[in-house]
Formats: C-alpha cells, structure tokens, sequence
C-alpha cells in the first residue's frame, strides 16, 4: 500500500522492553484519529523509521508515550505505556526499526508486498463457524466482525492448525454480521470476507443492586429497587427492548419503573422482590433476579408517633367539617 500508512501498536515499558501487539495497514481516510496526536514538546516518545534494503531511511515518525505511575505493592513496579505509531509508507521499504530514548526497541523485515490468503471453506453450524485458511502459514491471523454500524469486534476464536472455530455467541444480540479475515505478516496486511452471518439473539441476566439479597430493613423505610441488565457477554441491555416488571410476593407492583422505583417498607416479615420479563400480564413471566429482604416490626417509638399524627389528622378533619362547640 504505497499511498497508505504502516500502523503499529504495542506496549514499551519504562526499561525499554517492547511487545508488539498488532501492525496493519491503512489509507489516510481510514487512519484512526488517534494516531494524528504529535508527541508534547520535552515528552517521552517513540522513534519509528523505515528502511530499504541498505538500511537508508525512507519514511518518519513519532508518537507520544505516557507511562502510568508505577503501582506500590511489595515494591515498584516498571511503568508500562501504549505505543501507537502510523508511519507513511514506501514501496522500497524493506526494515522497521522502533527506538525509544536512543534506544533500538524493534527491528525486523518488512514484506515487500501483501500475504496471499484465501478461504478453503467457510461452514457455519449450531452457533459456530468453521473457517479454513490456505497460506496462513507464516501470518498472524485475526477474525473480526463487521456489524452493520461500521463497528468492528473480535469474536471468541480458536484455531486447530488452519482451521478457526468462531463462536458467534460472543456476538450475540447483533443480528447480523460479516466475517472478515485479517492477515498480517511482515508489517504488510490482507483482509477476505468470509461473507454475512447470522447471529444468536441475546440471553439476557439481571442483577438486583438495591436492596441486597438477605437485608433487613427498618418499618417504613423507603428505598429504591434497582437492577441492571446485561446479555451473556456482559454487555449493557435497553430497557426499553422488552417488557420488564418488579414482583413483590409474587404480586405486580403498581405504578413500576423497570429499571428504578419507589417502594416503601410497611409491611413486618420476609418478603421476596423478583425482576420478571414478560410484563405484567405474562402468564409464564420468566424471572431474571430475585431478592430476600426482612423488614423489622414498628417499634414503640414508630408507634407513637403514628397515634399522634392519627389523632391529629382526626382534629384537622373535624376542623374542616365545620363543627361548631
């Protein structure tokens, strides 16, 4: 990719030791925002150079680096900062080199062209797909997911010699993706299109936040019932997505907002609050949390105060009925 850029990104600790993590290949209208980031006058940043075969620069670059402060356990830790580098690219480019304080961090051959991947098979299959690559021997491979957003994620993948089994549960509540092949060696990258996948709807888990399975609380106390959805991944769920309700004692609750409500505590003894979906009029609702919680009997105090107001409301009802001595 002449008129493209060469990107690379990995970890630098403060010794010097560095970690590639991934290297591709972009145009300038895909090149992600981040790498446009000059390095700050007087910071710490890394040297990225590229050279063709007599080891003659080509092309220059140079990012930011940011350590964290080191953590303070048993002793101190090295910092250990992200390096991201977009280096313009040139077609005699033949050598990479990485340098961080004078120092050279990574050195290796850079391919004079693209790897050369292709599809042998593609099946999917009761949640999973099965591809098949030929000459991916010497390539670091990626499978990714393109949704319909412009977003790109990586699904749960394992490989058995040429062969990558993709979990598409990992992608789960997305309908629909295409599959996308990522090849890289030697700093030069490949992409083939396995084509567009049907995905699994999501499993969606609740967890009740408020109030903790097995509190007590005090007669009269009012709090809030919270809870937070997410599907098997973890990822955050819409409430406006499905009906959901709020159970006490298996009985709806009036007036429920799904996702936070009022209740107060009013009633002595154990009680059982669930989370169902499936709304209020669900014959079969499906119960995603449940939440034991005691609440104490009135105290004496409580209830002395309760026989006042009562008997004061019961003046200011006469009052306003207009009785006259």
């Amino acid at each position: 990719m002449q008129d493209g850029y060469i990107i690379v990104e990995g970890t630098l600790t403060e010794g010097g030791t560095f970690s590639l993590l991934r290297s591709t290949e972009a145009r300038q209208a895909e090149l992600p925002a981040r790498f446009a980031d000059a390095a700050p006058p007087g910071g710490r940043t890394v040297e990225a150079v590229l050279l063709d075969r007599d080891m003659a620069p080509l092309t220059h670059a140079s990012s930011a680096l940011h350590f964290p402060t080191g953590c303070q356990g048993h002793g101190q830790f090295q910092g250990v900062g992200l390096v991201r580098v977009a280096l313009a690219d040139h077609p005699k480019a033949r050598r990479m080199e990485l340098y961080y304080d004078g120092t050279k961090v990574l050195s290796e051959s850079v391919s004079p062209r693209p790897p050369e991947v292709v599809i042998k098979s593609f099946k999917v299959s009761k949640g999973q797909a099965r591809i098949t690559l030929e000459g991916c021997a010497s390539c670091d491979i990626k499978i990714w997911a393109a949704l319909k957003d412009g977003r790109r994620l990586r699904p749960r993948s394992t490989r058995a010699k040429d062969t990558w089994s993709v979990d598409l549960g990992t992608l789960a509540g997305f309908a629909e993706a295409t599959l996308v092949v990522e090849a890289v060696a030697g700093f030069r990258s490949a992409e083939v299109s396995c084509g567009a996948v049907a995905l699994p709807p999501s499993d969606v888990s609740a967890w009740i936040v408020e109030p903790e399975d097995g509190a007590t609380l005090p007669f009269g106390k009012r709090i809030s019932l919270i809870a937070t959805l997410c599907d098997q991944n973890g990822r955050p769920m819409d409430w406006c997505d499905t009906s959901y309700s709020w159970r006490l004692d298996g009985k709806p609750l009036s007036r429920t907002s799904p996702q936070m409500m009022a209740w107060r505590a009013d009633d002595p003894g154990t009680h059982r609050i669930d989370l169902i979906a499936g709304g209020t009029k669900a014959k079969r609702p499906k119960i995603l949390a449940s939440a034991s919680v005691h609440v104490a009997q009135m105290t004496d105090a409580q209830a002395e105060f309760f026989d006042l107001i009562k008997a004061r409301n019961e003046i200011s009802a006469q009052n306003d009925g207009g009785t006259s001595p």
